[in-house]
């Protein structure tokens, strides 16, 4: 029996439909080669791309970017795709892009409305690196939110598997990744976007581009509905103007202050460690379990409190089934020995120090300031979400040291504001 949840029912149902169509030899195998999906590295078969865009009669281009990190000053751009007819799509490397070409694509990007797929995201690049302006942008993974406000579902691999008859183009590029990492004995974290060739790169890097245009062609009808457009209009794309905005800004921090709390946190762990030893006799669990106690293990703080001590678990239990030793139930479990009062404290201390001070101070811009990102279609809730470098909404609010670091520019303030709901 299958089970699935009702708004994936249409899904399922087109994908069986498609399925059976395929089998009949209904629908054929789509062939992503040069033909739609080439490489330029020339500057003058560039300028002539670029004014056949400029010259073509539709209103819209769809533009992505290749990129050596996720932020603008942490590395540089590899190369540009670029669609204007939704038939074809060319990957222009950086490389090529002199002062006549530059000039060329403001004029196209002037011109036209151009299409991005996580606008915020690819404005970011174009406009620290090149100084490009759009005056008109559509966005296909806002499009793709305003009709399907369920998180995980407006990548553009997954966009196009589900509305193009692309599929899982990108597939081939990603082989060549696993086999290159097998053969270097290269980690996947440690694998950099800059050793894919161009001739690999190529073909996968335009197809963005094109599937970006695609998924336009069906998206555009959303805007149709007044109230979805009306939202879109008016909150989604000034939102992730202001948004890139406010990400540019980046927070501003100051660098001794981290470090002179860095330091402190350190003492506080390590007196907050050393309180514990001398509460309990902590060397006698370590001898029976012949290693040194973690107190952020959970498997050993659980053998502690319930065996070794012998305090009665709270009755919650983890997804696995494990007696929980989170921080509700050690506050509970505090009332009666001071061992789960000593295990928050180190816990909170050292979760403050790891998550944010330890964080924050590698990933700083020359300038003293953190940049992470802040998204619009994460949420079900209309709610902003924030990750990256640091996920910004999460910084305690009750403990003054990370906020005590945020420093204010010369003749401005910081003000702090949350929302209330019912």
């Amino acid at each position: 029996m299958l089970a699935f949840k009702p708004e994936a029912k249409k899904t399922w149902e087109t994908s069986k439909d498609n399925i059976i169509k395929y089998i009949k030899g209904e629908i054929e195998d789509v062939v992503i080669d040069d033909s739609i999906a080439f490489g330029i590295t020339d500057s003058r078969e560039a300028e002539k791309f670029i004014d056949e865009a400029i010259a073509y009669e539709d209103d819209f281009i769809a533009l992505d970017s290749e990129t050596t990190s996720l932020y603008p000053r942490n590395g540089y751009m590899l190369g540009l795709s670029l669609c204007y007819d939704g038939q074809k799509a060319a990957y222009i490397d950086t490389n090529c892009i002199d002062e006549i070409i530059e000039s060329k694509l403001q004029e196209l990007f002037s011109k036209k409305t151009v299409i991005f797929h996580n606008a915020k995201f690819d404005l970011a690049w174009f406009e620290y690196h090149f100084g490009f302006k759009f005056p008109n942008i559509e966005d296909t993974m806002l499009l793709s939110y305003l009709i399907n406000e369920n998180p995980g579902h407006h990548g553009l691999k997954a966009l196009a598997l589900k509305y193009t008859p692309y599929g899982d183009y990108e597939k081939p590029m990603h082989d060549w990744i696993d086999n290159y990492r097998k053969e270097h004995r290269i980690l996947k974290n440690e694998f950099r976007w800059e050793e894919i060739p161009f001739d690999i790169m190529k073909t996968y890097a335009a197809m963005d581009a094109l599937v970006t245009f695609k998924l336009f062609e069906k998206f555009i009808k959303i805007k149709e509905n007044e109230k979805l457009a009306w939202v879109y209009k008016n909150l989604l794309v000034p939102g992730t103007r202001f948004l890139l905005t406010t990400q540019e800004n980046g927070v501003p921090f100051d660098k001794e202050r981290l470090i002179i709390a860095q330091d402190l946190m350190q003492q506080n762990i390590d007196s907050a460690i050393a309180a514990m030893y001398k509460d309990f006799d902590i060397k006698k669990f370590e001898k029976l379990n012949g290693k040194p106690f973690n107190p952020n293990s959970t498997v050993q703080l659980r053998s502690l409190l319930f065996d070794f001590i012998g305090l009665n678990p709270v009755n919650k239990k983890t997804g696995t089934g494990q007696w929980s030793t989170d921080s509700e139930v050690l506050n509970i479990l505090a009332e009666k020995s001071k061992l789960p009062e000593h295990i928050l404290a180190i816990r909170q201390k050292s979760k403050i120090k790891n998550t944010y001070l330890d964080k924050i101070i590698p990933q700083l811009d020359k300038d003293m300031r953190l940049r992470t990102s802040f998204n619009l279609h994460s949420t079900t809730s209309g709610r902003l979400s924030s990750s990256g470098k640091l996920n910004m909404q999460q910084i305690p609010r009750d403990n003054p040291i990370v906020k005590g670091c945020i420093t204010a520019a010369a003749g401005s303030q910081i003000v702090a504001m949350d929302l209330t709901t019912a």
